[in-house]
């Protein structure tokens, strides 16, 4: 029997129980396997029992626990072989009973495993949703970082700019303090400017009478000259005039010496 007979470990695919990828050939192979078991009861009559239980130790850790519970172990249990005695008919008959239920079991039992297939489908098809989901909340997730890393920039860059801002309204507060010196400044020069307009005024005034005091000044000039001119004439008869009274003196002080003739001051002049 044990050179006949296939190991459960030879016919399920070397893989772990949580692997959706091999569910289908798991289910193919323990369908095989238990085929396999169920002829060679038939064919050696013995040791059903101790197959079967490690079928269902195969099975317990392949499926799920509730299905195991609840729809797998009530097939594999198989009724009590008795070979001693009786009739063979009898026993050959019970037999072929037991491996059409078996069959039937077989039948259930792959039927529930490819519900288990489809549901497992239906569960890598929702997880493959939920993994489209992820990638879409993922990507969401990546512009709002985006988003939120473009916000710090422009308020970093927000910032900057109220800083400058502050720096130009001081600024211009400051021109505006300079405009309002100049303006000042430029109304004291308007002042100024119309004093000076009338000190021109006044000095245009003063040019006038200055420029008749200049011809008043020539007139006197020449008027000086003249007197000069004058004062040296009437010098010059003084001192003639003097001389000759004092040699006429002379002359009538001196007896010897008559004058005889008279000299008019106007022939001295």
């Amino acid at each position: 029997m044990d050179r006949d007979m296939l190991s459960i470990d030879q016919i399920l695919p070397n893989t772990s129980a949580g692997d959706g990828d091999d569910v289908g050939g798991k289910a193919l192979a323990i369908r095989m396997w238990i085929s396999s078991v169920l002829r060679k009861i038939i064919r050696y009559k013995a040791q059903h029992h101790s197959l079967l239980n490690e079928a269902a130790t195969t099975l317990q850790h392949a499926l799920p626990q509730d299905i195991m519970m609840n729809n797998v172990l009530p097939f594999l249990e198989l009724p009590s072989f008795t070979f001693e005695g009786g009739d063979t008919k009898r026993k050959r008959k019970k037999l072929q009973n037991d491996n059409a239920r078996q069959d039937d079991n077989v039948a259930n039992l792959s039927a529930m495993l490819k519900e288990g297939l489809l549901e497992n489908e239906e569960q890598n098809d929702a997880i493959m949703m939920l993994n489209q989901q992820l990638t879409d909340a993922l990507a969401t997730m990546s512009m709002i970082v985006d988003s939120v890393r473009c916000n710090s920039e422009l308020r970093i860059r927000v910032s900057e700019l109220e800083r400058e801002n502050a720096l130009f309204v001081e600024q211009r507060d400051e021109l505006e303090q300079e405009v309002a010196r100049l303006v000042e400044a430029g109304e004291a020069l308007v002042e100024e400017n119309d004093h000076l307009g009338d000190e021109v005024a006044i000095l245009e005034i003063l040019h006038e009478a200055n420029e008749g005091l200049v011809e008043e000044n020539e007139e006197l000039l020449e008027s000086s000259r003249v007197y000069q001119f004058v004062s040296i004439v009437c010098g010059a008869a003084t001192r003639l005039t003097y001389r000759f009274r004092k040699r006429v003196n002379s002359n009538e002080n001196n007896e010897c010496y008559r004058p005889t003739k008279r000299v008019r001051l106007s022939d001295a002049c």
